[in-house]
């Protein structure tokens, strides 16, 4: 029967033997280990780059500097490729919003001081909501799913 030690030591022994066949496998056979090597980069997007390398002292900080500097123009590149341009928003757009920012505001004001909210004021609500983006929907909901929580309103089908 084998102790806690034993098993231990015959683990160790194993990690021992496994990192040494690693470093016998993938290191060149003979006197090529002070030669010159040769560095190739892959990409399925870009051709290969070669960087030689001179054998002993390994990359210099040069060397990364100049891959990191290569790797950053390309990220730039690709970024400013698909970067869409900002949509320029006219002065009549704007208008238009506000317009139905206000609009959806008095129907849902008119709704719930009237204490219904039916098909007619979803009729209403629902060509403003078309013409508003996230926040000012959220902005002009608001009031509507408080009155529907605080139960000052009476709900005939969906809210919206």
């Amino acid at each position: 029967m084998m102790t806690r030690a034993r098993w231990v030591a015959l683990g160790l022994a194993a990690l021992a033997a496994t990192f040494w066949l690693g470093m016998r496998v993938g290191a060149p056979a003979g006197d090529e280990r002070g030669g010159k090597r040769v560095i190739i980069e892959r990409s399925t997007a870009a051709p290969a780059v070669v960087h030689a390398v001179a054998g002993g002292s390994g990359l210099t900080r040069e060397d990364i500097r100049a891959v990191v500097r290569e790797e950053l123009a390309q990220h730039a590149q690709e970024t400013a490729e698909t970067a869409q341009p900002a949509e320029v928003i006219s002065t009549e757009r704007l208008e238009q919003a506000k317009a139905a920012v206000a609009s959806a505001h008095g129907v849902i004001r008119d709704g719930v001081a009237r204490g219904v909210w039916g098909e007619r004021e979803r009729a209403a609500l629902r060509p403003q909501l078309v013409q508003l983006g996230p926040a000012e929907t959220r902005e002009v909901l608001m009031p509507l799913f408080q009155a529907i929580n605080a139960q000052r309103i009476q709900l005939d089908g969906p809210p919206i």
